[in-house]
């Protein structure tokens, strides 16, 4: 893994947050920024355009899910790939955050293989991001990419899964199931 990646992580309990912070630097990420709160990680993301951010989605003032939205209307940073974390796998939810934009989620409890996979997901995507130029084919009319395309546009050869793909069949089955309700009603 690279070290090159910076990451901006937001959570508002701070052993999740140290934690993560652990995960990471196992897989050699230094640049590493940690918030306990979206507002204030707000401030930072539209200064330092991090590589990717991993943001938990029960917080207050601000949820992560609100952060997101802000990230994918901001067209400095509506490309950088957003994981979710979160202990609920209610398919409303899995439908917010498709709607949303989501690159990817992480399920709690996860172990360390599920996020170094995870991450290292993101981190292949970003590489065949600025290798393909694959961004650029998939940004919509306003500049942004359209995470929901994405998946529908991504050269086959290069395909990266943003499905939670470690979980467990019948969450991964049901998750896939709900993305392709939301791109194809999308679609229409």
């Amino acid at each position: 893994m690279s070290s090159d990646f910076s990451v901006c992580v937001v959570d508002d309990d701070r052993p999740n947050l140290n934690m993560i912070r652990a995960m990471l630097e196992t897989m050699n990420i230094k640049d590493i920024r940690c918030y306990s709160d979206a507002v204030h990680a707000w401030s930072d993301i539209q200064v330092t355009a991090p590589d990717f951010i991993i943001s938990d989605w029960n917080m207050e003032p601000v949820s992560g899910i609100e952060l997101l939205r802000q990230v994918r209307s901001d067209r400095s940073l509506c490309a950088t790939p957003f994981v979710m974390v979160t202990a609920n796998t209610s398919e409303d939810y899995w439908k917010q955050a498709i709607e949303a934009g989501v690159s990817e989620f992480l399920f709690k409890p996860f172990p360390l293989a599920m996020f170094r996979d995870t991450i290292s997901d993101v981190c292949a995507h970003l590489s065949i991001s600025e290798a393909s130029g694959y961004e650029q084919r998939v940004r919509g009319s306003s500049g942004c990419v359209d995470w929901r395309a994405s998946e529908r546009q991504m050269d086959p050869a290069a395909s990266i899964n943003f499905a939670p793909a470690r979980c467990d069949k019948v969450i991964r089955h049901s998750f896939r199931r709900i993305r392709r309700g939301v791109l194809e009603s999308n679609n229409h």
